[in-house]
């Protein structure tokens, strides 16, 4: 046991230094101060964290309220600043038709002779040699001799040429007189459809279009884009109609295709149907007062003659000069 003993020696000093402090040397009032301050930083964390969860649901709410504001204030905005179809256009030039004492067949006719090369011809007449020249062979003398049978089929070839000139400068005269009046026709219904929309705009049918915004892209413009299609689709099927000779050709006007449309997509009220009836109604009366009128081409003729009497034309061309 000695030896065990001797083995085994504990050093008191050691175990002096590992025993616990006393109270007094643990100093509790820094202790307490310690862990209040811990507590404190503790609430104080918290309450921030409250703080800033509070702040950001209020940032989302104004925001909310913000976003629903702007763009309030910006369709407002745009409503304010939108402009009608009549509106910040140049508008299109309508080509002037001249004016003339003549008929249409006397213009025509002078066209075509105007245009015609004079035929230089010799021969006989009343007992004398002479020396003519002449554009159709009306124009001959009745006692007229050619001085060879030579001469004379020299002539008849140059009168038949005369009279494949005569046709082409009526189809060119002709040709010319209806893409002048298409284009009066052409401008003239862009003004009206113009006309139309805004005023549809001004009503508080149509919506006004977005300025700097291109009329094909603008989404304001989408009812009006459609009601255009609709007003084109429906005039082309009335011409394909009226030029199988079923019946005459009314065309729609742009106003007229829009409650059409809308009734069709059956959001048109009672009201809107009475004056729609009324409408029809008068287009009616205007028809029967107009019947007997003709179209080509979606148009009123202009009185110039069709393709199939031109040759009458230029003979009746012939006969005037």
């Amino acid at each position: 046991m000695a030896d065990v003993d001797n083995d085994i020696q504990i050093n008191d000093e050691e175990i002096v230094e590992t025993k616990p402090q006393n109270l007094k040397d643990l100093n509790l009032d820094e202790l307490l101060e310690k862990h209040a301050d811990d507590d404190k930083k503790v609430e104080d964390k918290e309450e921030e964290e409250v703080k800033e969860e509070v702040k950001e649901e209020t940032k989302e709410e104004v925001k909310e309220e913000l976003t629903k504001e702007e763009q309030d204030i910006k369709e407002a905005e745009a409503e304010i600043e939108g402009y009608y179809a009549d509106e910040g256009i140049e508008e299109e030039e309508i080509p002037e038709v001249e004016t003339s004492a003549q008929t249409p067949q006397e213009q025509l006719a002078k066209y075509i002779l105007d245009g015609l090369q004079p035929i230089q011809i010799t021969g006989v007449s009343n007992g004398k040699n002479v020396n003519m020249t002449i554009r159709v062979a009306d124009e001959l003398p009745d006692d007229f001799q050619f001085n060879s049978v030579k001469d004379e089929a020299r002539f008849n070839q140059a009168i038949a040429a005369q009279a494949i000139t005569a046709r082409n400068l009526a189809d060119k005269y002709l040709a010319d007189q209806q893409q002048v009046e298409n284009q009066r026709y052409t401008a003239q219904e862009r003004r009206d459809i113009a006309a139309d929309i805004a005023k549809l705009q001004r009503a508080g049918e149509l919506q006004t279009f977005t300025p700097g915004v291109n009329v094909d892209e603008d989404p304001r413009a989408e009812t009006a884009r459609q009601v255009m299609r609709f007003y084109e689709d429906e005039n082309r099927r009335r011409l394909e109609t009226a030029n199988t000779g079923q019946r005459l050709y009314h065309p729609l006007s742009y106003e007229d295709a829009y409650y059409l449309w809308k009734q069709r997509q059956g959001t048109v009220n009672s009201e809107q149907k009475q004056e729609d009836a009324e409408r029809k109604e008068i287009t009616q009366r205007s028809s029967k007062a107009g019947r007997g009128a003709s179209v080509e081409g979606g148009q009123k003729r202009t009185g110039l003659p069709s393709t199939a009497s031109w040759d009458q034309v230029i003979n009746e061309a012939l006969k005037l000069y």
